[in-house]
């Protein structure tokens, strides 16, 4: 009972820390100039992890990361992002999930409202800063170190564009 009573807390938790995340500035009001999007170019999503720097996502196979840890007793992943060809305002949502389905974490959907939070790569763009997908709080690391979860990503753009990543993350002793 304790441990639904603090996973729901914690889906709370996530969805405002999120929240506040995106909506941060980097020191301007907007972001970079938006990237026009050519006619019949595909949209790309690629998902990363790492606190201060990205880290590629095996498909194939889980990756290993170490775990988060937070400064309110919270455990997560860093999660980076990665995209292009999206028009208008973007929007992402972070889900983590134990392999047999049970969900973790769910942002809800977080927009990235003139480009704030974003810098640009390549024709597209990358979130500045990682942002944390939680896995739980007021429990042991053990609780979570050797484990495998399942990171899924939704992208969404105006025009009813959209992109969904799914990826495994095992997570190791915190560095």
């Amino acid at each position: 009972m304790l441990a639904a009573m603090l996973r729901r807390k914690s889906l709370q938790l996530v969805g405002l820390s999120l929240a506040a995340l995106v909506g941060c500035s980097s020191g301007t009001e907007e972001g970079p100039a938006p990237v026009p999007v050519p006619d019949g170019a595909a949209p790309f999503l690629a998902v990363g992890i790492g606190a201060n720097n990205w880290v590629d996502l095996d498909p194939a196979r889980a990756t290993m990361a170490p775990l988060g840890v937070g400064s309110q007793g919270g455990y997560h992943i860093w999660v980076r992002l990665r995209f292009r060809y999206f028009a208008g305002t973007v929007t992402a949502q972070y889900r983590v999930e134990q392999l047999d389905g049970t969900v973790l974490s769910d942002s809800g959907p977080l927009p990235f409202t003139n480009n704030r939070g974003l810098t640009r790569w390549g024709e597209g763009f990358e979130t500045n800063s990682a942002y944390t997908a939680l896995l739980g709080m007021f429990v042991p690391t053990s609780e979570f170190v050797g484990n495998t979860y399942r990171l899924i990503v939704v992208l969404r753009g105006e025009g009813g564009v959209e992109q969904r990543a799914a990826h495994l993350v095992t997570m190791t002793d915190p560095q």
